[in-house]
Formats: structure tokens, sequence, C-alpha cells
């Protein structure tokens, strides 16, 4: 990535920069759907980038920009597969080939509009400094620029710099690594009040707790620093977040013993390639190996992730667990500027044990376990019944 190239100053203007760049890119992709008579679909934009992001991670290719999607030669059929949804349920006059032949030109043009802003990032790289201040009040530790400000709660920054310290064995160049990495999550979930806050939720700690403990789990296969609990942990942006602890894509990570948990996004395309991703580590070790994969347990129609986890075929399916959406909860993907860290989902949440014969013997998972298992999550979600108040400045 060419972020990981530049000095520590050069990536702060860069991606203030790419902030400018991803605003005209969400203007512009709100312009196309108008003139089709629809609203943008609740983090559909978001999801896209990810999925995007995803899609090269796992055929291991690096991508031009860190975030935004540059190429014509791939097309994302999640935002095909929104867009059309979108156009059947909010505009009158579609039909399905309709909705496709629309949603097609949509995703043409904007892909094209995103190659060219791509052009213009990589040429117009940033020389100048820019300055950051840095204040605390009683709670919350702030950082800005001249151009923007990032708040985040005291003790969230106290875990940061300690993420830091750790992968990095000294606090130097902690202020702009963090207000890069900040920066980078900020442009990758969008910036309406509100907008990104499920994006990438996690686990409770509790409940990591409990799996480490029970399991030994001692990593996140999808995390990032803003909402990982072990001090190591794959996430999307290695460039920003490996001076946090990341390990980078969990698409490029292979392990051949330990014990995982994966959350991935809930991206139907990224769901299966970590299940198929998990099946090849489990076939090809012969040490003990094993993971807790989270997802959504969507059953209304039928996800290649879901059926094939039913299926079995090879193997690997020692427990499936079915959470209701009323019994548990995630943290907010924002937790590093929310008061209220925790929110209800509005669907059910599957969990599933995968493991290879060793590991299984190692960390076996009966029905006393999972009981325990539910009971921990379900204490979690005891008094929680709104969703996250962004903090405001103080």
């Amino acid at each position: 990535a060419r972020n990981a190239q530049l000095s520590i100053n050069e990536s702060v203007a860069v991606e203030l920069n790419r902030q400018l760049k991803i605003d005209a890119i969400r203007r512009y992709f709100d312009t196309l759907l108008e003139n089709d008579g629809i609203t943008r679909p609740r983090e559909t934009l978001n999801r896209w980038m990810m999925e995007w992001k995803s899609h090269f991670d796992i055929i291991k290719e690096n991508m031009e920009d860190p975030l935004v999607p540059a190429s014509t030669d791939y097309h994302s059929p999640l935002l095909h597969r929104e867009l059309e949804k979108q156009m059947l349920k909010r505009s009158t006059g579609f039909d399905a080939a309709k909705a496709a032949q629309a949603a097609t030109k949509i995703v043409t043009e904007l892909t094209q509009y995103c190659v060219n802003v791509v052009k213009e990032l990589s040429a117009n790289v940033p020389t100048t400094k820019s300055e950051l201040t840095v204040t605390e009040t009683a709670s919350i530790f702030s950082i800005e620029s001249s151009q923007i400000s990032h708040e985040i709660l005291l003790e969230h920054h106290t875990k940061l710099k300690l993420l830091y310290q750790n992968a990095n064995g000294t606090a130097d160049g902690y202020p702009e690594r963090l207000f890069t990495m900040l920066q980078r999550y900020r442009n990758s979930s969008g910036f309406r009040p509100g907008e990104g806050c499920g994006h990438h939720c996690a686990t409770p700690p509790s409940v990591l707790q409990f799996l480490h403990e029970h399991l030994d789990v001692q990593m996140e296969c999808f995390a990032s620093p803003l909402n990982c609990y072990f001090p190591y942990f794959c996430s999307a942006f290695e460039d920003t977040d490996v001076y946090f602890g990341s390990c980078g894509s969990f698409f490029s990570f292979n392990p051949t013993e330990g014990s995982f948990e994966a959350g991935p996004p809930y991206i139907e395309e990224i769901m299966e390639a970590t299940r198929s991703h998990i099946c090849d580590l489990l076939s090809a070790s012969e040490k003990p190996l094993s993971f807790v994969i989270i997802i959504p347990e969507w059953r209304d129609y039928p996800t290649e992730c879901i059926t094939k986890m039913d299926a079995n075929s090879e193997g690997f399916v020692r427990r499936m667990i079915s959470l209701s959406k009323f019994k548990h909860v995630y943290l907010d993907g924002f937790q590093h500027c929310t008061r209220q860290k925790y929110f209800k989902p509005v669907h059910d949440t599957l969990v599933v044990v995968m493991q290879n014969d060793a590991g299984a013997q190692k960390w076996p998972v009966d029905d006393i376990l999972e009981k325990k298992f539910r009971e921990t999550w379900e204490a979690a979600a005891s008094g929680v019944s709104e969703n996250p108040i962004f903090v405001k400045s103080e």
C-alpha cells in the first residue's frame, strides 16, 4: 500500500486528503441514486469498500489505494445486490430486469469515478506537514489538525497507547499514527451523524474472556485497534494498524496451531471466504487448531456460508450455537467515543466452532460449556436497551 511507504507526517496529510476524495465519492454516489429516485441504502457504500478491500486481500493482490476501489476489472456482487433490492423496494417503475440494468449502470459509473479519484490521490501526495494539537479533559482525549478533530474516551486512549507501545517498544510517533488510524476508520465509515456505528462491531469483552479461559482463544481474526480485545489481531488496514498490533489481513494469516475468534464483516462473500480459509487451515494442520466463528444467522434466504456450515461436508464444524437477538449484545465499532458501548442486534447470531481433530480433542465443546457460554453473553446484555450515543465535546 502506498501509505506504508510514507513518512509519519506524510501519512497524516494523505489520510486527510483521502477524506476529501471519499466525501466526493459519497456525494457522487448520492447523485447517481437520486437520478433513479432512490436514497443511499444505509451502510451500502461502507460495505462496498470493505467488500472490495477484502476481495483483493483474498486473491492476494494489492489495491492501488488502501481504501478506495480503483479497478474496472472487478464488479462487486454486494453493490449490485443491495442496489437492486433498494430499487425494487423504494422506487416505482422498476421490475427485476430494469433494476438490474440500472444497478449495473450505477456501479460502472461509480467505479470509474473512483478510478479517477485514486489517480488524483496518487498524483497529488501532500508535502506540507500537518500540525496536530492534543488536549485532554477529565474524560476526553482530543487530537486535531487544522481540518478535523477526533475525540476519544480517555480510558480508550490509554488502551491505544498501550497497544502502540507494546507493538513498537516506544511511544515515538504515537500522536501522528493515532490520528492517521482514527482518520482511516472515519474515512471508511462515513461522516454523517451515527453513520458507521455498527460497521465493525465486536464481541463483548466478557465473552472473549470466557473463550480465552475455556478454549484458550488468544487472538481475533477480524478486529481493529479500536475494537480489539487481545494485543494482537488481524485487521483490514495493515498500513495504519500494524503500529497498534495488527498482523495484517486474516486472508494472509496462516496459523498451524492455536485457538482464535473470527467475527468477519457481515458481507456474504467475506463470510464464505472466511469459512473457506478456515477449512483450508484446518485441513493443512495436524496440530491443535480451533476457530470460533461469529456471524449473523441469516436464514430468511440461503447464504453460501451458512448452507455449507449446515452441510459440514469437511467435518470441521463441531458445534453450532444460535443466540436470540433478544438475549445478546455487541460492542459498538465506535466504542472509543460512545458512552453506551453496547447495542442489541436486529438479527439472531450464529456461533460456530470449527476445529480439526487435534483441536477438538484439546478444546472440546460440550453441552455444559455451551450453557455457560450462553449465560455469559446473556449477562453482558443485561440492562442494555438503547443504541450508542456519540460523545459530545465537553
